[in-house]
């Protein structure tokens, strides 16, 4: 013990405390003169800098809205070394520490959607709400917003009403949500999500019209949460009605459709589960003349309900 005890007493003084900062003109050290090194600092040593044979941060950096892509640097500083993980800690905050698992479970969504796709990403998946993607400068502010968070539902606020746009997808719908399958309106049955992107597997908002949907990038929302272990592939369908006389709303100039379902756009309609994405579907008959009407045919309305959460999806329509 005596012997353990003069070992540490040596090597402690052996430790150099070095301060990185504009100030000191310092940094991160490839060769160190001593033994052990302690560096304290900010900016300078939280973005892109891996330091050689790390074992120990106290890491406090936060912020009121944090970027996921500055956060994914200041994990950088271990580097790769697989070896060494069982001697690695980190002392942070709790809220901290489910920042980084959050950012973690979103940088590992995008990279399963690059494998399934092969095309550019148009949206990210954020498991925290106020996490930005990225910083403003380098997007489009005309382009780029969060569009889809968690316990909100969206539809096509100017649904495709022309015969010659619907072609057969009326009929293809009315195969899919048949009564053989679905007798009862309202009613919310258990399906998987794959079933639900087979029925959002059309085009229902009319191009160039305004409002949130994108049916592309619908499809890739709920794809991101299929792949989610938590949702475990479940989804709910429900088929509110399948006569309906929706009009377009007069608040609206009679441009589009003011709402699809009863109630408050964020409440949880039919005794759904909450906890799965909810797809309600409703079949209007397409006859209510105009101003307020459409083309004297038949055609589905989608809503999508996204399940309760504490999440958000970032969205680059450019």
């Amino acid at each position: 013990m005596l012997n353990d005890l003069a070992e540490i007493a040596r090597r402690i003084t052996s430790t150099e405390v070095i301060e990185i900062n504009s100030v000191t003109g310092e940094g991160i050290r490839p060769n160190p003169a001593r033994r052990h090194t302690l560096y304290i600092g900010g900016t300078k040593i939280g973005r892109g800098v891996t330091v050689k044979n790390l074992l120990v941060t106290y890491y406090g950096r936060d912020a009121q809205q944090p970027q996921m892509d500055t956060v994914l640097q200041h994990a950088r500083m271990y580097g790769y070394r697989r070896n060494e993980l069982a001697a690695i800690r980190i002392y942070l905050p709790t809220h901290l520490a489910q920042r980084f698992v959050n950012i973690h479970e979103s940088d590992d969504l995008v990279r399963e959607q690059c494998q399934a796709i092969h095309l550019p990403i148009q949206l990210i998946p954020l498991m925290a709400k106020g996490i930005k993607a990225t910083r403003r400068n380098v997007l489009n502010d005309d382009t780029t917003r969060i569009t889809y968070q968690g316990g909100r539902q969206y539809f096509p606020s100017l649904p495709i009403s022309d015969p010659n746009m619907l072609s057969n997808q009326t009929q293809e719908l009315d195969n899919l949500l048949s009564t053989a399958k679905y007798p009862n309106h309202q009613q919310p049955y258990t399906v998987t999500i794959d079933e639900l992107l087979e029925i959002l597997n059309f085009q229902y908002k009319t191009p160039g019209s305004s409002g949130a949907w994108n049916d592309d990038l619908i499809r890739q929302a709920v794809s991101a949460l299929r792949d989610q272990q938590r949702y475990q592939n479940v989804g709910t369908l429900v088929i509110v009605n399948r006569s309906a006389d929706i009009g377009k709303s007069s608040d609206r100039n009679y441009s589009q459709i003011g709402a699809v379902l009863p109630g408050n756009t964020g409440s949880a309609p039919y005794e759904i589960n909450r906890n799965y994405p909810t797809l309600l579907m409703t079949r209007t008959n397409g006859n209510i003349n105009p101003p307020r009407g459409w083309d004297g045919v038949p055609f589905w309305i989608p809503v999508i309900r996204f399940p309760d959460g504490n999440y958000a999806f970032y969205v680059n329509e450019s």
